[in-house]
C-alpha cells in the first residue's frame, strides 16, 4: 500500500469494510492510523459514499476519549482517512491475554464510555452504532479511547444478513441491543446503555452474553432470553455493579436509566463506596440479566395468592391499607403545620433579641463616647479583608465559568477611622500595667486572632486551624492554651457547619437543582460530593439547547447567599453567628456584620473592633 505523504509501517487490522495501517505522517513526522477502503467496495458507490460519511462525521467529535479523524482523502482510486493512533490495545485483546481488569478499573473504563457518550448525545444527538469491546482501546497510560463514535452502521435485514454471512456479525452479536436485533428503524442513546451493560458484564465476568452461540441465535436470545447474574459467575462481585448491569440490559429502553446522568451516578456510587442500587422499576420490566431479587419478590408474590386466594380478603387488606395512608399523611400534615407556627415563633423571638442586642450596644457605645470624648485617641489598623478565592482554579478545562462579581470581592467592613474616645491604656486592653507576662500573652492572642481572621477572610477554616494549632503547641502559660482553646473549639464548629452544608448537596446527588450564584438562579446537577467539593454539570440553556460543563465547586466559591439559606439550627449559635459574620463580610454588608459581631464567642473582640 502506497499513500503519498505517508510511510506504511504495518498493518493493524482487518475489518468488514477495510483495513487499517500505522503509517508515519511525513510532513509532521508523527504516528498515525490510516483506514483505507477494500479495494473491492470501491466501485461500489454507496460503499464509498458510506465510508466518506463516517469519516466526516466522526471528525466532528471532539473528545480526549474519543479516537480523533484528522483528513479524508483518495490515494489511486482508494478512500482513505487519517486517524489518531493509539499506541494500546482493545478490551477484547487484554481480555483475552489473561491479563486482569481489576474490579474498580473495569467501573472505570465504564464511566469514561459513558461520560463520553452522554457528551455526543447531548450535544450532537449522536450514538455509536456498534459499541462493542473491540471499538474501545486502552492505550498505554490507562486512558479509554473509543474508535467509531459518530459511523453509521446499517441494521436492516440484507445489511445484517451480509455481515452474519461474511463472518463480521460474529462477535458484535454479543452486545446488540433487543431493539438492533429487531431492525427497529429509530433507536437512540438507550441502545449504547444495552451495549455498555454488556461489555461491562464480559469485562467483570469473563464471559460474554449468549457466549457459543450462532450469531442468529444471539440475537433471538437478545430478545428473549436471559443469562445469569454475574454474581453467580464472579462470586465477590459488589451487587452494586451486578444491579447496575441488570438496570443497562433492560429488555425495552423505556425500562433503562432515564439519561446517561443516572447511569454514571450509579457506576459512581459503585465505584466509590460500593452501595447497592436499587432500581424502582415497573413490574413487567424484564432484563437480560436474570435478577435475583425480582425473581425471589415474584415467588413471594405467588406464594402468596396461593396462600390467600380469596378476593374478599384482598378487599379489606386495600381498604385497610387506604385508611393507614390516609391517617398517616393527615398527621404529617398537622405536625408540619405546628412545626412551621413554632419556628416562625422562634424566629420572631430570636430576630427580636438580636434587634434589642444591637440596640443596647449601640447605645452603650454612644454613652462611653460621651464620658471618654476628651481622653487622647490612639491609633489601631483597621481590619482588612483579602479577595475571596477564584473560583475559576477548580473549574474542568480551564472554564470561566464562576467567577465572583465586584459585589462579593472582600473590603473592610467600613472607612471609619478610630473613634476619639479609643485612649491608650492598658485597662482598654485588659492588661496590668505591672505584668509584662500578661501583656505578652494578651498581644500573642492578638496576633493569632489577626492571622485566624485572615484566613477565615479567604473561607479557610483548615488553614485557619492550623494556625491555633501551631500558637496552642507553643503557649507558655495556662491563660493563653484556655484562650486558644476556646478559640480552636469555634472553629471546629465552624468546620461542623461547613460539613452540614455539603451534606445538604450530598442529600441531592444525582438530582438537578437551582443554586444562587453572582446574584442570580443558576441549574447544576449534582454528580458527587466529597468532603471538600461538590462535584456537579453546569446546566446553561440556550435557546432551545443545553449545554452542560462538569465543574468542581468549592465551599470557598459557594454565594454567600447560598451558604446562608443553607445553614440550618445545627451546632452552637456563635458558630453560626461567626459564620454569617464572614459572609456578611464578603457581601459588604456591615450593618449585618455589626449586629452579631458581639456574639461570635472567641471572635467576638475582634469581630467587634473591626465595626466600632
Amino acid at each position: 500500500m502506497n499513500i503519498e505523504g505517508f510511510e506504511i509501517i504495518e498493518k493493524i487490522a482487518d475489518g468488514s469494510t477495510g483495513t487499517v495501517w500505522k503509517a508515519n505522517q511525513v510532513s509532521l513526522n508523527r504516528i498515525v492510523a490510516i483506514k483505507t477502503l477494500h479495494e473491492h467496495l470501491t466501485g461500489d458507490p454507496f460503499a464509498v459514499e458510506a465510508f466518506l460519511t463516517n469519516a466526516r462525521k466522526g471528525a466532528t467529535i471532539k473528545d480526549d476519549n474519543v479516537i480523533q479523524t484528522f483528513d479524508v482523502s483518495e490515494s489511486n482510486g482508494i478512500p482513505y482517512y487519517v486517524m489518531e493512533y493509539v499506541d494500546g490495545h482493545t478490551i477484547t485483546e487484554i481480555l483475552e491475554s489473561d491479563d486482569d481488569l481489576s474490579f474498580s478499573h473495569t467501573l472505570k473504563i465504564g464511566l469514561a464510555i459513558g461520560y463520553t457518550l452522554e457528551q455526543a448525545w447531548v450535544n450532537q444527538n449522536v450514538i455509536h452504532t456498534c459499541l462493542t469491546p473491540d471499538s474501545v482501546m486502552i492505550d498505554h497510560s490507562g486512558n479509554v479511547k473509543i474508535a467509531k463514535l459518530g459511523h453509521t452502521t446499517k441494521y436492516d435485514a440484507s445489511s445484517v444478513t451480509s455481515a452474519i454471512s461474511e463472518g463480521a456479525f460474529k462477535d458484535t452479536a454479543h452486545y446488540v441491543a433487543p431493539e438492533q436485533a429487531t431492525l427497529e428503524p429509530h433507536i437512540d442513546f438507550r441502545a449504547n446503555m444495552y451495549n455498555l451493560g454488556a461489555i461491562l458484564y464480559y469485562m467483570l465476568t469473563g464471559v460474554k452474553p449468549f457466549e457459543g452461540q450462532d450469531p442468529i441465535d444471539v440475537l433471538q436470545h437478545q430478545v428473549s432470553s436471559q443469562i445469569k447474574y454475574p454474581r453467580d459467575i464472579a462470586k465477590d462481585l459488589p451487587p452494586a455493579a451486578c444491579n447496575i448491569i441488570v438496570r443497562l440490559m433492560m429488555k425495552h429502553p423505556a425500562h433503562r436509566y432515564n439519561n446517561w446522568e443516572e447511569a454514571t451516578e450509579d457506576l459512581n456510587k459503585a465505584l466509590k463506596t460500593k452501595m447497592a442500587i436499587q432500581a424502582k422499576l415497573p413490574e413487567n420490566a424484564v432484563s437480560t440479566v436474570i435478577n435475583p431479587k425480582a425473581e425471589a419478590a415474584a415467588r413471594a408474590a405467588k406464594r402468596q395468592t396461593a396462600e390467600h386466594p380469596g378476593p374478599i380478603l384482598g378487599v379489606r387488606v386495600l381498604a385497610w391499607s387506604l385508611l393507614f395512608i390516609v391517617f398517616i399523611s393527615l398527621t404529617i400534615i398537622l405536625y408540619r403545620s405546628t412545626a412551621r407556627r413554632r419556628l416562625a415563633q422562634t424566629d420572631a423571638i430570636n430576630n427580636e433579641n438580636m434587634r434589642a442586642a444591637a440596640e443596647a450596644a449601640s447605645a452603650r457605645r454612644r454613652h462611653e463616647a460621651q464620658q471618654n470624648r476628651r481622653r487622647p485617641r490612639r491609633s489601631q489598623p483597621a481590619i482588612t479583608h483579602e479577595s475571596s478565592p477564584n473560583m475559576d482554579d477548580d473549574i474542568d478545562n480551564s472554564e470561566r465559568m464562576f467567577e465572583l462579581p465586584d459585589a462579593y470581592t472582600a473590603r473592610p467592613l467600613t472607612d471609619i477611622t478610630p473613634a476619639d474616645d479609643m485612649e491608650d491604656s492598658a485597662d482598654d486592653e485588659g492588661v496590668d500595667e505591672t505584668g509584662s507576662e500578661n501583656a505578652g500573652e494578651t498581644s500573642r492572642l492578638s496576633e493569632v486572632k489577626q492571622e485566624v481572621l485572615e484566613h477565615l477572610m479567604k473561607r479557610d477554616i483548615s488553614a485557619a486551624e492550623n494556625t491555633v494549632s501551631t500558637a496552642l503547641s507553643g503557649a507558655s502559660s495556662n491563660t493563653l492554651s484556655t484562650e486558644l482553646d476556646k478559640l480552636q473549639r469555634l472553629l471546629q464548629d465552624m468546620k461542623g457547619i461547613e460539613e452540614s452544608i455539603l451534606a445538604s448537596f450530598r442529600a441531592k446527588v444525582g438530582e438537578t437543582i437551582t443554586i444562587e450564584h453572582k446574584r442570580r438562579d443558576i441549574n447544576i446537577q449534582i454528580r458527587s460530593v466529597d468532603d471538600t467539593q461538590i462535584n456537579a454539570v453546569f446546566l446553561n440553556k440556550v435557546g432551545d439547547k443545553i449545554y452542560r460543563k462538569p465543574v468542581r465547586i468549592t465551599m470557598a466559591q459557594l454565594d454567600p447567599v447560598e451558604i446562608i439559606n443553607r445553614m440550618d439550627s445545627s451546632g452552637p449559635q456563635e458558630a453560626r453567628n461567626a459564620y454569617k459574620y464572614i459572609l456578611y463580610s464578603k457581601m459588604n454588608n456591615p450593618a449585618a456584620a455589626g449586629s452579631i459581631s458581639a456574639h461570635c464567642g472567641a471572635l467576638s473582640d475582634v469581630f467587634s473592633s473591626g465595626n466600632r
